[in-house]
């Protein structure tokens, strides 16, 4: 018999992948504003610029009552910023 407590079992099988306790998007959100302020020559304000953008993250994740970083994008942003395909653009706010 195989020992399998060396294995991660996910809780759920909607569980995303982790690098250690981020998951790939978040890392992202926090390597991203990092890597940019070193190749600048502003580590510290990479480091916090990455945090923040972490924490805003966190806070308008799309598990957290309905908002989402995608839907700000959407509605505040110009179209040519994030295209969706199967949208209109969100400038058109009426149809007949």
């Amino acid at each position: 018999m195989r020992d399998l407590s060396a294995f991660l079992i996910p809780r759920s099988l909607d569980e995303p992948e982790r690098i250690l306790f981020f998951t790939y998007l978040e890392l992202g959100m926090l390597l991203f504003p990092i890597i940019v302020g070193v190749n600048i020559g502003h580590t510290n304000k990479g480091v916090l610029g990455g945090i923040i953008a972490l924490i805003l993250y966190k806070k308008l994740n799309p598990t957290n009552k309905g908002y989402s970083v995608t839907h700000l994008i959407y509605w505040y942003f110009p179209s040519w910023f994030f295209k969706l395909s199967s949208l209109p653009p969100s400038f058109i706010r009426i149809f007949l």
